[in-house]
């Protein structure tokens, strides 16, 4: 009987909680603070539409097993999280529970909200991880969370917080200088997801390719870009790694613009290689 309760008392002791996260870039985060302190596991894999993640069983068990959860919010999940938090039944994700969205200041919130103006995000727009200055912000209130689910590493998980900070100042430094060449580059997206990223560097979004946000263009609607392209002068047509490529290869066909294919998350990748990727594909 003794042994038996020492080896549970062993197996207790080492139990390493597991957090689930919606993105691929929350995780990077959460190892950076955690390390080997903490499973961490991946809701979607980051090449797909963040709105739109298929409900699969692999994924509700997944959440079922959860001891915490962090999303990114603003209502970027909507479309497929709660469907998933509801038929894992999990009380404990609802005691440990984080979102994001809540310590960054979102950008573009609308007025008013109407379908008539397309799949508008209310709170504003849920991308903010492309601005790399919203990185220190996330990465403290995810500290917090560790800390007061993991009491026993919680300053394990603070000195790792403050290495981070320096290392990611001393990054951003550089990488600032680096895009500062890039000011008042002209660009047209796809969807208005990578905005954040163009608004912190001086780059121009002069157009999206959906008229609305959600909706398909019309051949009315792409010829009508191109002569914007045309007369802007617009070096880039921004796609996601998941969006349709018709469109923009055809305008980029009548115009001097390049198509060019930025991350959609930090997918196999730290977010530090996201955002030099991003960079170098807006140095072609």
């Amino acid at each position: 009987m003794r042994i038996f309760f020492i080896v549970l008392l062993f197996i207790s002791s080492s139990f390493a909680t597991n957090v689930v996260v919606s993105y691929p870039y929350i995780k990077d985060l959460v190892e950076k603070i955690a390390k080997d302190k903490l499973e961490v596991t991946t809701l979607s894999d980051g090449r797909f539409d963040p709105h739109f993640v298929v409900a699969k069983p692999s994924l509700i068990l997944k959440v079922k097993r959860a001891d915490a959860l962090i999303i990114n919010g603003g209502q970027l999940e909507i479309g497929w999280l709660p469907a998933l938090i509801k038929r894992a039944s999990n009380r404990k994700i609802n005691e440990h529970f984080l979102e994001l969205s809540r310590v960054v200041k979102l950008s573009e919130k609308p007025v008013s909200v109407s379908r008539a103006d397309g799949d508008v995000h209310p709170d504003g727009n849920p991308h903010f991880i492309f601005d790399p200055h919203n990185v220190p912000a996330l990465a403290k209130t995810i500290t917090q969370f560790l800390a007061s689910l993991d009491e026993k590493n919680s300053q394990f998980y603070k000195n790792n917080l403050e290495q981070f900070l320096q290392e990611w100042k001393t990054f951003l430094n550089g990488y600032d200088h680096k895009m500062s060449k890039l000011k008042n580059l002209k660009v047209v997206q796809f969807h208005k997801m990578y905005s954040d990223y163009f608004r912190r560097y001086n780059i121009q979004t002069v157009a999206t390719i959906e008229p609305l946000p959600g909706v398909s263009p019309s051949a009315k609607d792409t010829f009508k870009l191109v002569k914007k392209v045309n007369s802007e002068k617009v070096k880039f047509i921004v796609l996601s790694s998941f969006n349709p490529k018709k469109s923009a290869l055809f305008i980029e066909s009548k115009t001097d613009a390049k198509v060019i294919t930025l991350p959609a998350d930090a997918y196999e990748m730290s977010l530090e290689q996201m955002y030099d990727r991003m960079l170098s594909e807006l140095n072609k």
